[in-house]
């Protein structure tokens, strides 16, 4: 009975985590709507906060937000000596248009990603990287601290695992930093995978990051 009770909860844990998070779309939104979403969530938190981002899948999405997660891993190994990656730039400043297209999806890719950043374009391998965004509230302290961005991308911020919640050998930022998810994927989006595959390789990079 012990053993039975036993997989049955590590069956539903298993669940649990494959089960994707149900998120608001946002994918229709305008570059104007979407600053004034991001401007409404900077009302809500404290002073001496500010907001960040992490751009991730779904399937991601999901697996943080289960019953049991500790929320956003850090890395440990990797840029700045590893830690959590976030994005300082809000989508709208990165150039976000609706459905979260091609031109986003470079002007971000180059931003995040560097010379990785073909990675995430429509069809290819990372491309299910920008599904997804959580929104973060961190303190002013980290947010404004130079010594945690990447040099050379401005836009990323490396929090280091000493100043994350160890769980185990893993380092996390608890899920109270969350102020929201939301889905960025779209049927448009997937309708352009496979010109964007005809496409190729046709675009420039200059860099390499996000590990979700």
């Amino acid at each position: 009975k012990e053993k039975a009770a036993k997989e049955e909860k590590e069956k539903a844990e298993k669940e649990a985590k494959e089960k994707v998070f149900n998120m608001d779309n946002i994918a229709r939104m305008t570059n104007t709507e979407m600053k004034g979403l991001i401007d409404v969530l900077e009302t809500d938190i404290k002073r001496g906060e500010r907001l960040a981002y992490h751009f991730t899948s779904k399937e991601m999405v999901g697996i943080i937000m289960a019953p049991g997660s500790h929320g956003l891993r850090a890395s440990k190994v990797g840029q700045l000596g590893g830690g959590l990656s976030l994005c300082k730039l809000p989508p709208h400043e990165l150039g976000w248009d609706k459905y979260g297209g091609p031109q986003w999806r470079s002007a971000i890719g180059k931003a995040l990603w560097g010379e990785k950043a073909e990675d995430v374009r429509l069809g290819n391998k990372d491309a299910k990287k920008l599904e997804a965004m959580f929104v973060i509230k961190i303190d002013e302290l980290f947010f404004n601290d130079n010594r945690r961005v990447l040099p050379g991308r401005e836009a990323v911020l490396i929090i280091p695992t000493k100043f994350l919640t160890a769980h185990g050998s893993d380092h996390y930022l608890s899920k109270d930093h969350i102020v929201k998810v939301y889905d960025l994927s779209s049927d448009k989006e997937q309708a352009g995978v496979a010109g964007a595959m005809a496409e190729g390789a046709a675009s420039s990079a200059a860099g390499g990051m996000l590990d979700q």
